[in-house]
């Protein structure tokens, strides 16, 4: 696959033309410097394979200038301690046996947290049950999934989401394309991941503490009596720890929604 033309970044999340014309004071203080005119440089993925994900990578790059631009703000009044991307290489530890988010993915998961409400631990276990998960994390592009026997649209995105329940006001507020074009089962998503994420946060709401596993499964199951709502549950508790660990460390290092 070729690197992507230009327009490839106008469908990523949080790309603004203010970047390019080096407003970097809030990036620069977010990594720990005033004014650093090379305020990118602290993110370089350089490519390993010589036929890389180009999309994939392209996306890392631009969510992180993205992250230290806008969201990646501490709850705390102290500065966030070095930048995102060695944040999460020194908390990736804390994860146990649960699947690593991925550099982005965890952006976004942040991202979508400090917009919707949604606790990033429910979010993590959703996407990574919905959407599943690849070599670099959770999936930014799966493969529609079967809703029922009955219908051909499958559930679409990383969160998953059935077009018809989910396609419509509030959830879809502000977004221009969070189900994309590719809509029935067995197809791959087309839309734009961060705005599917942005529904599923707005679907699964703001539950704290024990009540995540419900919403959990609520969000799988539509109700605590169908198939898939006992399943969906134990996933949770079966990966709250360590995600709860997870960012908690970062959050630690000043980066939480």
């Amino acid at each position: 696959m070729s690197p992507p033309d230009p327009g490839f970044f106008g469908n990523l999340p949080g790309v603004h033309d203010d970047m390019g014309q080096g407003e970097n004071d809030h990036i620069s203080r977010l990594n720990g410097t005033s004014d650093d005119p090379n305020n990118y440089g602290s993110t370089s993925l350089e490519p390993t394979d010589p036929n890389p994900d180009w999309p994939h990578y392209w996306r890392v790059q631009s969510v992180f200038a993205h992250v230290r631009h806008e969201t990646m703000l501490p709850q705390n009044p102290s500065e966030p301690q070095g930048t995102f991307d060695a944040a999460y290489k020194s908390c990736l530890g804390t994860l146990g046996n649960s699947i690593a988010p991925g550099l982005a993915q965890a952006a976004d998961i942040l991202m979508v947290g400090n917009r919707t409400g949604v606790d990033p631990t429910l979010l993590s276990v959703t996407w990574r049950f919905e959407g599943g998960y690849d070599q670099f994390g959770f999936n930014f592009q799966p493969t529609n999934g079967f809703h029922t026997r009955n219908t051909e649209i499958g559930d679409v995105g990383p969160g998953a989401l059935y077009p018809p329940t989910w396609n419509k006001s509030p959830y879809t507020d502000g977004l221009s394309n969070p189900f994309g074009t590719n809509l029935n089962k067995g197809q791959v998503f087309n839309g734009n991941a961060f705005e599917n994420l942005m529904v599923a946060g707005r679907a699964l709401g703001t539950a704290q503490g024990a009540q995540r596993a419900n919403a959990a499964g609520i969000y799988r199951a539509g109700s605590s009596t169908n198939p898939g709502y006992k399943e969906r549950v134990q996933n949770f508790k079966d990966n709250a720890r360590n995600y709860d660990a997870f960012y908690g460390c970062l959050a630690k290092k000043g980066f939480s929604p």
